[in-house]
């Protein structure tokens, strides 16, 4: 019995695959928790936030997605990422928190990371 073929997730910045991802990260926080009080243990419902992250190689011609520029402007983005039972996590405007840019000389690789935060995402199929 072969074994079942395996691959990472794609991200989808607006309308557009990134083609050059080379690994991604997505946290979701329900921010629930309890608070402890004289009367006992209360249980608190919090607003859900989910904060995507993606891993890409840096190409010199650009990433064919304008993610710098759209996070030098502060823009909001839809960011999806198709990575459970085949449905797509949607996260509508999408806030631009944080990225980095590394590069090896040696190597020659140049490698990004870009950080967002938004709301609990939208599930389609």
């Amino acid at each position: 019995m072969a074994l079942p073929k395996v691959k990472s997730a794609s991200l989808i910045y607006g309308t557009r695959r990134v083609a050059f991802l080379q690994g991604f990260t997505f946290r979701y926080k329900t921010n629930s928790g309890q608070e402890v009080t004289d009367a006992g243990i209360l249980n608190t419902s919090g607003v859900a936030s989910s904060a995507p992250s993606a891993d890409a190689i840096d190409p010199v011609g650009g990433l064919g997605v304008p993610v710098i520029d759209d996070f030098y402007a502060g823009k909001q983005v839809s960011i999806s990422i198709a990575f459970i039972d085949g449905k797509i996590h949607v996260i509508e405007d999408a806030n631009p928190i944080d990225f980095e840019v590394t590069g090896d000389k040696s190597s020659g690789s140049q490698k990004a990371k870009f950080n967002w935060t938004g709301g609990k995402p939208r599930v389609t199929k």
